[in-house]
């Protein structure tokens, strides 16, 4: 509450996840080994990209006048590492319109016919989509 008094409401809510498929991270193995073998090498560039994407925040200002923010980091069943992030923006800055959130925010599907391959949408498909949920699944 006393964040909350201080800097105002949080303008973005950020949740950031590990990917062991990043290339940083596949480089790095032995043909026999996956990435859960080695939980250091996500924890360490998980970290890198943590930090390069708060200096984009904070000092390259990519949304706007940077007030403050705070972070917790959780660690999912897989042991993948996983950020929240609140971030407070000047006044001025914050997404309270419509047309300012679509700056940022955007959610499109790629037709067959852009990718004929495929393989944006399978890459898509396995990272970006969540499927069915429920008991039947």
């Amino acid at each position: 509450m006393a964040i909350v008094r201080y800097f105002g409401k949080s303008s973005l809510f950020i949740a950031f996840i590990a990917n062991p498929s990043w290339t940083e991270i596949q480089d790095q193995l032995l043909t026999h080994q996956t990435p859960l073998d080695h939980p250091d090498l996500i924890s360490r560039v998980f970290h890198l990209k943590q930090q390069d994407l708060l200096q984009q925040i904070r000092i390259k200002k990519i949304f706007g006048r940077f007030l403050g923010c705070i972070c917790t980091i959780e660690y999912q069943k897989r042991g993948l590492p996983y950020l929240h992030l609140l971030v407070f923006l000047h006044l001025d800055d914050r997404f309270l319109m419509p047309e300012r959130i679509d700056e940022i925010i955007s959610a499109e599907l790629l037709l067959e016919i852009d990718d004929p391959m495929g393989d944006l949408l399978n890459l898509f498909g396995s990272s970006m989509v969540h499927g069915p949920c429920g008991p039947n699944y």
